[in-house]
Order: structure tokens, then sequence, then C-alpha cells
């Protein structure tokens, strides 16, 4: 919001930045993503981005049929193990195999 006040009454970048306590990249890179700043629309554009983002994960279905397979025959440390000697694509920890 307060880009917004400082950006309307003509303040640079640079001005904006010594008032905020932001590197001037930031505030710049603010500035120029979206044309007129609008502190509501930048912030609705953040919350698509976030929504349209997936949390980064190795664990997919593949390897969650084949490790649901082994635990009925292995402990998890055993299929971290067996992962690890058997130089898999993805190592699995002990944790991830008793999820």
């Amino acid at each position: 919001m307060r880009i917004e006040v400082l950006s309307g009454q003509n303040y640079s970048a640079r001005a904006i930045t010594q008032q905020l306590s932001r590197s001037n990249k930031t505030i710049s890179r603010e500035l120029n993503r979206c044309g007129p700043y609008s502190a509501e629309s930048v912030h609705r554009q953040m919350l698509q981005r976030r929504h349209g983002s997936r949390k980064y994960t190795k664990f997919d279905f593949a390897m969650k049929v084949q490790i649901d397979h082994q635990v009925k025959n292995a402990s998890p440390e055993q299929i971290d193990g067996r992962t690890r000697l058997e130089k898999c694509d993805k190592a699995v920890c002990c944790s991830t195999a008793n999820r």
C-alpha cells in the first residue's frame, strides 16, 4: 500500500526504497511489473500465482505404488537402504517411507 501512495506522489524508486528500507531492485521490479502500481491488483496477481503453483516433490504416484508394495515386506529402513543400494533415480528416506 505504501508503494502505491509514494509512487502516486511521484517518488522515484530510490526514494521509495529509502522510505521503506527495501532493496532498490525489489521496488523497481514491483513498479515495472504491471504498469501503474496498484497494491490491490498486485496482491490479487500474487494470490493467483501462488494458487497456480504446486509444492515441489520428488515423490510421484509410481513411487508411491512401489513403496506401498515394499512396505508389506520390509521396514522403512530396509526400503531406504534398498533404494540407495540400487542407486534408484529417486531414493527415499525412512520418514518418506513411513508416510
